[in-house]
């Protein structure tokens, strides 16, 4: 109550300080005040905020002064000093009418409680005033009141032209001149203030207008200089490459995706986010064009985010926008225009193309389905109400109602959502508990399918834990593991150390190795099964909504440490590659007569102990010892073995076929072939089962030999056959015959022959 209106009467200089005035200050009282002040726009017949003695501004208490020689009976305020904004650069100035001696928070209504409204991104319709008061009135019944604009008088004739070059982006757009407006008016302090508490803050009477408009009404808008625009107004998608000035001083390329308002000479807007430099107002401005469209969710939605903003107006048409309320909106903006700084209002344009205009079907609500998903009953004159309270057409209709929801209602679209409002609207605590009921049924698995759990379940009883990983992984890193090509870069990365998408599983693995081993434990065995992200050349017709990357799902693990858990009956031994392929011929075991494996080379593998592993001849992962380069880059000094699997072929095994158990006895024979160090032994064991054909029933290699008595460049594989008849004894002439035939396959394939005994 110390915080007054005061009518500046007279402003006389300093006598002590250059910088000062001594102002003559009528706060309602019988005496008029002296006040010093050093604020530039001081002046007779102004209207300020004064704080007089006795009153506290944040941690400031006013008291009576002597200011170099001149005593100063309170303080003339800013916007600053009284919270009202960041900054100022001198006196707050009040309207004309401003009642003098009036208390400054009551006239400004700062009492007035400000309530945040927190929405989901489905009720764009409640990003306003009026919004809100739908959404309050259905809630509790209150009448509503909201009058459409009253219509404003055309008076002149200026008018643009407008053409939609791209209807179903822009199906609507209205626009109308206002000429001779005085850009040296104020805004008024109701409007001012009403923005400052809806977190805007006033720039000048045309702008503060269209964020008013949009706040109250839902529709944002925008003005033009209108004597900057060249031609007429045409609505249509970005040419490749065009750049845009924009309002905030930035210049963004675009691509045909994105959708602009141009003139006859260029882009002047970038549609539905932010308005163009070129055509911008200025203080200088005296005739402006207002612009108020429709433009689809589509069209707006993550365009914004793709030049790194937000704006207000973005945020409303990604949610989506009444598609009937832009003249409203317009008429609204234009009369307040006229009240605030004059004008000369021209014909409204209104280009329409009706067809790509959003349309709210009829849906049928069976009143049975409301007490069926919400458990509840309701009379049905009180659901009838409801809806039409909510804006909704009702119709009655068999077992129901025929329902329509309002434009602006972009979440309605099935009998659910509306059996979802009344739930909402009536109160979900007048819905009594219930136990649901559950109806049994009988589930089905193809006998073909392999489950996820089934996979895990194998590496955890090989010792394995799993893990859970990011999917973004630290590019440098990445990079240096896999030497990859262009990885899916994020936008807007939460850190720099995750600023791609992983390509492998293994950067996140071993990242978790580094943490384990860093902590002495010396025997890990991490797996995790998860999608990895390639870069994926879009096609030529790419819209920029489609993903650009290639998304597999594999299944990975790293260990390191010894082959068996510490035990006292065994002496411990470290984990070698040959381990590591066991334990991924055991993961494969159900679809093990098609799997091979072969040598490799992977760039975050060691040469020479790396194996592609294949299915049916087509590569679908690799294992081997990681490359002591790698481990050097991650800081590891002990020895790690990979494997990384496309998991979708591990989902499907073949189906189990019968065969008869042969009554006839096996026979057995051990063959050691020399061949050349060059050859694989997969190789051989090939030619080997393809050369026994059906008698071969078990073919096992124990044994390869590189040493003495054997020539430098050659090795000996050993193996063992276990020969079987269906039909008949095999005798030693049988097995005799079938080794023969082998050892020639060997040799014509291979160059091999039988290892001389002794």
């Amino acid at each position: 109550d110390k915080l007054l209106i005061g009518e500046v009467l007279e402003v006389k200089p300093h006598p002590n300080a250059d910088k000062l005035k001594v102002c003559t200050v009528d706060v309602g009282r019988k005496r008029s005040l002296k006040i010093v002040c050093g604020a530039s726009n001081a002046a007779p017949g102004i209207r300020v905020p004064v704080a007089l003695p006795g009153c506290r501004l944040g941690d400031l208490k006013i008291k009576k002064s002597d200011i170099r020689g001149e005593i100063s009976s309170g303080m003339l305020c800013s916007q600053q000093e009284l919270g009202l904004a960041d900054q100022s650069s001198g006196l707050m100035i009040l309207d004309d009418d401003a009642p003098v001696g009036a208390v400054v928070h009551q006239y400004l209504n700062l009492s007035d409680p400000i309530i945040e409204v927190d929405l989901t991104p489905n009720r764009g319709d409640c990003l306003s005033i009026h919004g809100v008061a739908r959404e309050v009135s259905a809630l509790t019944s209150a009448r509503l009141s909201i009058a459409p604009a009253a219509k404003v008088k055309n008076s002149c004739r200026q008018r643009l032209d407008v053409t939609l070059k791209a209807p179903e982006a822009c199906p609507r757009y209205v626009g109308r001149a206002v000429c001779n407006i005085d850009m040296q008016a104020n805004s008024p302090d109701w409007l001012v203030e009403r923005l400052r508490r809806s977190g805007l803050r006033s720039i000048n009477p045309v702008v503060d207008i269209t964020n008013y408009v949009m706040l109250e009404t839902g529709q944002p808008m925008h003005a033009f200089d209108l004597d900057k625009i060249n031609g007429g107004i045409v609505v249509r998608m970005a040419r490749e490459r065009e750049s845009l000035k924009l309002l905030d001083g930035s210049t963004v390329r675009m691509n045909p995706n994105n959708l602009v308002i141009a003139d006859h000479k260029g882009a002047i807007a970038l549609a539905g986010i932010m308005g163009g430099d070129s055509s911008a107002i200025s203080d200088r401005t005296t005739n402006i064009y207002f612009e108020s469209a429709f433009f689809s969710a589509d069209a707006i939605a993550g365009k914004a985010r793709e030049f790194g903003m937000h704006t207000d107006a973005s945020h409303r048409f990604e949610r989506g926008v009444d598609s009937k309320g832009q003249v409203n909106a317009l008429e609204r903006a234009t009369a307040l225009l006229q009240a605030i700084a004059g004008g000369d209002a021209g014909p409204v344009t209104h280009a329409l193309e009706r067809k790509q205009l959003p349309v709210n079907r009829s849906i049928h609500l069976v009143r049975s389905e409301i007490p069926r998903l919400l458990g509840a009953s309701f009379p049905a004159a009180k659901i009838n109400a409801l809806l039409r309270r909510l804006g909704m057409h009702v119709k009655s209709a068999a077992g129901g109602w025929r329902v329509t929801a309002p434009s602006w209602r972009f979440d309605i679209s099935g009998s659910h959502d509306l059996v979802e409002e009344v739930g909402r609207c009536l109160g979900f605590d007048q819905i009594e508990p219930r136990m649901p009921v559950a109806t049994g049924k009988t589930g089905s698995h193809p006998e073909r399918s392999v489950s996820t759990t089934a996979l895990k379940s194998k590496l955890v009883a090989e010792g394995f834990y799993e893990a859970i990983t990011y999917s973004f992984v630290d590019a440098s890193v990445q990079q240096a593991l896999l030497e990859s090509k262009k990885p899916v870069k994020l936008s807007n990365p939460i850190a720099d150390n995750m600023s791609v998408m992983r390509q492998s599983l293994w950067p996140g693995l071993l990242e978790a190795m580094v943490s384990n081993v860093n902590r002495q434990n010396e025997r890990v065995r991490l797996f995790e099964v998860g999608h990895v992200f390639s870069a994926q050349k879009p096609p030529k017709s790419d819209d920029r909504i489609q993903l650009k990357h290639r998304e597999t799902n594999v299944v990975a693990g790293v260990l390191t440490g010894s082959a068996q858990p510490r035990h006292w009956q065994s002496q411990p031994r470290a984990t070698d590659f040959f381990d590591m392929k066991g334990i991924v011929e055991r993961l494969m075991s159900h679809i093990s007569d098609t799997v091979t494996f072969g040598p490799a080379s992977h760039p975050a593998l060691h040469p020479g102990q790396t194996a592609e592993i294949r299915l049916d001849a087509k590569s679908i992962g690799y294992l081997g010892q990681l490359h002591p380069e790698k481990q050097a880059v991650l800081g590891l000094s002990v020895p790690i073995y990979a494997f990384e699997i496309q998991a979708s072929p591990l989902l499907e095994r073949p189906l189990p076929a019968f065969s008869t158990i042969s009554k006839f006895p096996p026979v057995q024979r051990d063959l050691a072939v020399l061949v050349d160090r060059s050859v694989a032994a997969q190789d051989v064991l090939n030619t080997v089962k393809e050369a026994a054909g059906d008698m071969l029933i078990d073919l096992q290699l124990f044994d390869i030999y590189e040493g003495e008595r054997i020539e430098k460049n050659q090795k000996s594989f050993a193996f063992s056959l276990t020969l079987q008849s269906e039909s008949s004894n095999l005798t030693t002439s049988d097995a005799e015959q079938i080794t023969d035939k082998i050892l020639t396959a060997l040799k014509q394939s291979h160059g091999g022959h039988l290892r001389p005994s002794g």
